[in-house]
């Protein structure tokens, strides 16, 4: 049995869904906790860049990948947010630097056209938060 890989994708989406709204029903009923708030920021931007990453089958290219990773590399500056809340440290800008090289990034067409430079540029962003969150 082989699964399909658009299968996965709109379950994967759904996923995402259903847990962005169960962590904004969490962050209400908490009473507005900052660590939920920077979790739920974060789930949601997530389900937004995989949205908008499925829309280049349809063609559009620059969605996907500038407005797309953008989205995605803001979603790790809230996971980092939330860290660094619950550890109880100042959150401060650690959550921006990523998002603004992205957006920076591609406005060079030279690394716009590249895909192993975007790869290499997204998979460094995130080891870098990924380090940070530890």
């Amino acid at each position: 049995m082989s699964l399909d890989i658009y299968t996965l994708f709109v379950c994967e989406l759904c996923v995402l869904g259903i847990l962005s709204i169960v962590m904004l029903f969490a962050w209400i009923g908490a009473r507005y906790d900052r660590v939920l708030d920077f979790t739920s920021l974060g789930l949601v931007a997530t389900l937004a860049a995989l949205f908008l990453s499925s829309l280049r089958s349809s063609g559009l290219v620059f969605l996907p990948i500038a407005v797309g990773n953008t989205l995605m590399m803001l979603a790790y500056g809230a996971l980092l947010c939330a860290f660094r809340t619950f550890c109880q440290h100042p959150v401060g800008l650690g959550w921006l630097p990523g998002p603004a090289i992205w957006a920076l990034l591609c406005c060079f067409p030279d690394f716009y056209a590249s895909m192993p430079q975007r790869v290499l540029a997204i998979c460094i962003l995130c080891a870098i938060y990924t380090t940070a969150l530890i």
